[in-house]
């Protein structure tokens, strides 16, 4: 049990070491309290009014409803694409949406006009002059 020594300084200092244990107790606890109230660190941010915008990436294939396929005329021969429509663009009846350079098309036409001019009055001057002499 005790000895005489080591009772008479609990009597003496019995008050302390209890008011220091449960100081110490109470410290331990109002620590683990405060631990498990704590709360986690979520980033936050100040609301401003404003336009919001989000951008969505996503892969995929984008498939026309209602395609056709357009080509030049094969007796044109050699022609030029001066204007073209951009891919994807929607078309509506009578937009449009290739524009062929027409300037060689034109000068043979003009070409073959003159040829039948030509023609037409070289066949009136031999209709003129009658058949020919036997």
């Amino acid at each position: 049990m005790m000895s005489g020594a080591l009772r008479k300084i609990w009597n003496r200092y019995r008050g302390l070491v209890i008011v220091v244990a449960l100081g110490v107790s109470a410290g331990v606890t109002f620590g683990v309290v405060r631990i498990s109230r704590a709360v986690p660190a979520i980033p936050t941010a100040t609301v401003q009014q404003g336009e919001f915008i989000e951008a969505v990436q996503f892969r995929g294939h984008v498939k026309a409803e209602k395609s056709v396929l357009l080509k030049a005329p094969s007796v044109a021969g050699d022609i030029q694409i001066i204007r073209l429509a951009r891919t994807g663009t929607a078309a509506k009846k009578g937009d449009v949406v290739a524009q062929f350079d027409a300037s060689k098309l034109t000068d043979t036409l003009n070409q073959r006009r003159s040829d039948m001019k030509q023609a037409d009055a070289e066949a009136e001057q031999e209709r003129r002059q009658g058949p020919p002499a036997r």
